[in-house]
Formats: structure tokens, C-alpha cells, sequence
């Protein structure tokens, strides 16, 4: 967790579309701080996330095992 978030929440949400994000969310239900989202593809975001969006440093693992360092 977010030791500079103190009011992060950790948990998870399984989509209607059927991906699903674990990880940290903020005090308005958006995914902030660690987590993983988890598309139905199989492909798999692990990384920071900020105000609901991918932001920062991660790993993005796609359904066919390409593996790419990702800044966004």
C-alpha cells in the first residue's frame, strides 16, 4: 500500500466487461496508488495508478507472453 496515502483503500472490482482491478482505490472509488488490472484478453497491467487511470511505472503482460517495462 501507499505508505504516502493514508486514506487508501485496498481492495478489488470485477467489471462488467470482465476485467478486474486489485489493488488501492481513493476516498472517490477510483483506482489510485498499486494495483492490477486484469483484461479479458488475459492481459495483465501491474503498476501505479492515479485518479482511475494507469500513471507511472508498471508491467504490461499481454495475453501472448510479450512483456514490456512500462512509464506512462
Amino acid at each position: 500500500m501507499d505508505e504516502g496515502n493514508k486514506d487508501a483503500i485496498y481492495g478489488s472490482y470485477k467489471y462488467s466487461d470482465g476485467s478486474e482491478y486489485i489493488g488501492e482505490w481513493d476516498s472517490n472509488g477510483q483506482r489510485h496508488g498499486v494495483g492490477q488490472l486484469t483484461t479479458p484478453d488475459g492481459s495483465v497491467y501491474s503498476g501505479q495508478f492515479k485518479l482511475g487511470l494507469c500513471s507511472g511505472l508498471g508491467v504490461l503482460v499481454f495475453s501472448d507472453g510479450a512483456r514490456y517495462v512500462v512509464a506512462i
